[in-house]
């Protein structure tokens, strides 16, 4: 009798959980990587789970099919996620041709793509910023004219708020896109230009919804609190589980959530859904059909008592899924150490002078003396992080003002 195996493309930070999530379902993961430069699986948690690796060029849809089907010569293949954002339409297309539950291709395309996303969501008279793609500089005066200042400039096809920029004025533009379309450096692989997006700057508090979509079903898991830094750049500061919003506002932001997924296209996935409310209405920032980042999966599961990386393994190989029965038992944040004006590293605390801290379940400190941190105004900025826990939120921004007060960077 053949094992079952769920395939999972290139996991990379919260897709890394779904080995282990694979392993706890009761099948063999089988692990596609390209394992070289920035596309590398820790050995470790090959190990630890019994996950198979199987190395090939993940950003090569021939290469992955063709790897899935060497593969599946000797086992039998249940499953496909993607590990990471790049990964979702090739899962997609791999889930696809293999008959398996999964996004539709074409809906893989939309939520990778942020321009695509925008026109379907336009299409479905989702409110959303005005928006204008450009793809050469000859096409940036007209496009920002018509979009209107303050805009937000961003790459179509990239993650983790990398090349995120507010412009006031044409020249910012200008340098943005430069950022953007000329960056030499490849992230996973990839370029992030030279398709770029101009926006309008929606102001307001930022959330995230965590949830998934079976059979046309969407259920909301959670509502996350996002911290962000000041413009020009969209910093990640820290996260907040649950939501301090009310009763009223979080019914509407249900509802509306149904309405986007359905815009988009999406089935059999979990996703991670950012907004902003604008005079109390939401307006979509972006959608990814896979795990959220930054630890918003952990914190979930601490205050919520949900696994969205189990919810996705489920999803994935056919399993019916209900809605989880949510138990709010704490509050659960992280908080992001963030040094704009610091040039160098001379000084850092230790990850365990961080545990040590009141209310602090764990944290670690991702730099080094003689570090210059801000080369990048990205999440690649931050210092170092702490996930904390409370009885409430009073309780948590406590914790994190010790926190600032003990763990100092200079």
């Amino acid at each position: 009798m053949l094992r079952s195996s769920v395939v999972i493309i290139e996991p990379s930070s919260s897709g890394l959980d779904l080995i282990a999530a694979v392993a706890r379902a009761g099948y063999h993961a089988l692990v596609f990587s390209y394992d070289a430069a920035d596309r590398v699986v820790p050995a470790a948690a090959l190990r630890r789970w019994g996950a198979e690796l199987v190395v090939l060029d993940t950003n090569d849809p021939a290469a992955v099919l063709q790897g899935a089907s060497q593969a599946a010569r000797s086992q039998q293949i249940v499953g496909v996620l993607p590990g990471f954002e790049f990964y979702v339409p090739v899962a997609a297309q791999l889930a696809t041709h293999l008959g398996l539950p999964g996004l539709e291709p074409a809906a893989g395309q939309r939520v990778r793509d942020k321009h695509l996303m925008r026109r379907a969501l336009e299409a479905a008279g989702i409110a959303g910023p005005r928006f204008r793609l450009i793809s050469d500089t000859s096409e940036l005066e007209a496009a920002a004219a018509q979009v209107g200042y303050p805009l937000v400039v961003k790459p179509t096809r990239s993650a983790g708020s990398i090349g995120v920029s507010l412009a006031s004025c044409l020249d910012e533009v200008r340098a943005a896109y430069a950022a953007i379309a000329y960056e030499p450096t490849l992230d996973l692989g990839t370029r992030l230009g030279p398709d770029v997006l101009l926006e309008e700057f929606v102001p307001g508090p930022e959330y995230s919804v965590e949830g998934f979509v079976q059979h046309g079903r969407t259920a909301v898991v959670s509502i996350t609190e996002k911290l962000v830094s000041d413009p020009p750049h969209f910093v990640e500061l820290g996260h907040t589980v649950p939501a301090s919003i009310e009763p009223a506002t979080e019914r509407q932001v249900v509802s509306w959530t149904a309405e986007v997924v359905r815009a988009l296209g999406i089935d059999c996935t979990v996703f991670h859904l950012e907004l902003r409310l604008r005079d109390g209405i939401p307006h979509v920032i972006e959608l990814g059909a896979r795990l959220p980042g930054d630890s918003i999966g952990s914190l979930i599961e601490m205050s919520r008592g949900v696994s969205l990386a189990d919810l996705f393994v489920q999803l994935a190989t056919g399993q019916q899924v209900d809605h989880p029965t949510v138990q709010s038992s704490c509050v659960a944040a992280i908080r992001f150490f963030y040094e704009p004006g610091l040039d160098i590293v001379n000084s850092a605390p230790t990850d365990s002078e961080l545990h040590t801290l009141p209310n602090v379940v764990t944290g670690a400190v991702t730099v080094s003396p003689g570090d210059r941190p801000n080369g990048r105004a990205d999440f690649r900025s931050r210092l170092g992080w702490v996930l904390m826990t409370g009885a409430d939120r009073r309780s948590v921004d406590r914790s994190w003002k010790a926190v600032k007060e003990t763990a100092r960077f200079t």
